[in-house]
């Protein structure tokens, strides 16, 4: 998880480190939910789908009662495409832990705005900002909800605060780090973080 944290700021090798070590700690513990966890997201990351659900998966085989396991799994199908499983996940996560974190409702919100119920939307990525306003990833969807919306000015004030965390936020830096498997998600994205005023 620790090389997987440094890939995001940037070390480009830091993600197949973070798969080597993710793939020996499942071939010594399978059944440790940390390392169903870990395994997930690399592979989540090296968009390797379907092995990410399977890891997700497994989680909850291994620990039903475990609310960040469910929401794990609704993270990895928002990226596959699968939004219309994600809610009842959430929900269920929600059921089981009701201090949830702030990606909890993010989840729900990424869903919904996936299924182009962009009102839907702002009110659960408002609520994830609100959550824990110094999270990146609620700042950069509710920019691209408020560009999808019509909504210009707080689109461009949503994204100048992306900016203000990340001064080099970019459409490569999305490509790289958001990997939707379906098209249409990365395009909905662009697209409302372009109405937004992202240019490049």
């Amino acid at each position: 998880m620790s090389y997987l944290h440094e890939w995001f700021q940037g070390s480009p090798d830091a993600l197949e480190r973070a798969y080597e070590l993710a793939f020996k700690a499942n071939e010594l513990s399978p059944s440790l939910p940390l390392v169903c966890e870990a395994l997930g997201n690399v592979l989540l990351f090296r968009r390797q789908y379907d092995e990410a659900v399977v890891a997700a998966r497994r989680w909850i085989e291994i620990e039903p009662g475990n609310a960040d396991a469910y929401a794990n799994l609704a993270g990895a199908l928002i990226v596959r495409g699968e939004p219309e499983r994600v809610i009842s996940l959430v929900d269920k996560a929600v059921r089981l832990n009701p201090f949830y974190p702030f990606y909890y409702v993010l989840y729900k919100g990424l869903a919904s705005q996936a299924m182009e119920r962009y009102e839907e939307a702002l009110d659960a990525i408002k609520r994830s900002v609100a959550h824990n306003p110094d999270a990146l990833h609620p700042h950069i969807h509710l920019a691209a909800c408020l560009g999808l919306l019509g909504m210009k000015a707080p689109a461009s004030e949503a994204l100048a605060e992306v900016r203000r965390m990340v001064p080099d936020f970019s459409m490569t830096w999305v490509q790289t780090f958001l990997p939707y498997m379906r098209a249409v998600d990365l395009e909905r994205l662009a697209e409302g973080l372009s109405i937004a005023g992202l240019t490049e």
